[in-house]
């Protein structure tokens, strides 16, 4: 089963799928954990355990404002990691675990991309579209403030630094995407993460 978490930067997805990973595992299940948009690893047969790629850290380079990659770049960056997550690295974890929780899902494509320039769904169409591997998409709607004040505390990558003007876009395009998608579930980030906890694993398994 693959379970994937989304929602704007700050909304609560990381904590939250820790939090879930962590659940199940304690009940007895077999959990992998994956961040949809993280640099390529490699698996050495039959282990859960990612090795990373030194030659490959294609986020980093993407959303270090120092690089300066412009917008058209990043997307590009973006997308082949999330569309190599999920035709190489989600697959083969899915056949050890029983679980495997992804931190984004190719929502996020869109959403960014979108928020930026509409014709930019056209890229997430291309190379996303046809290699989404998720049963279960959960979008957690976290007001924008709340988000921000959490980015705030941190250091700010590329993304995050386009303000809260562009993150209520993404918000907005997160929305459009959920609301017409037959696997995504929206939560309320605003309930407290036990309570989402709870609703999560009540729904992967009724």
């Amino acid at each position: 089963m693959i379970i994937k978490f989304d929602g704007i930067d700050g909304c609560g997805k990381t904590t939250l799928a820790e939090s879930v990973a962590q659940h199940l595992s304690k009940r007895g299940h077999l959990v992998a954990s994956v961040a949809e948009f993280s640099s390529p690893s490699e698996y050495r047969p039959g282990s859960l355990k990612p090795v990373p790629v030194a030659a490959m850290k294609v986020r980093e380079a993407a959303l270090d404002p120092e690089f300066g990659c412009d917008d058209i770049e990043r997307q590009l960056l973006l997308h082949f990691l999330s569309r190599r997550k999920n035709r190489v690295e989600i697959p083969y974890l899915d056949q050890y675990a029983d679980v495997v929780i992804v931190d984004r899902s190719t929502l996020s494509n869109y959403a960014y991309s979108a928020a930026l320039t509409p014709e930019l769904t056209q890229l997430s169409d291309l190379a996303i579209s046809d290699v989404e591997r998720a049963d279960m998409i959960f979008w957690i709607d976290t007001p924008i403030a709340v988000c921000t004040s959490r980015i705030s505390r941190r250091s700010v990558d590329a993304v995050e630094r386009k303000g809260s003007g562009y993150l209520a876009r993404v918000r907005d395009a997160f929305e459009n995407r959920a609301r017409v998608s037959a696997n995504v579930q929206i939560l309320d980030g605003r309930l407290d993460a036990s309570l989402l906890v709870e609703h999560v694993v009540s729904l992967i398994w009724p």
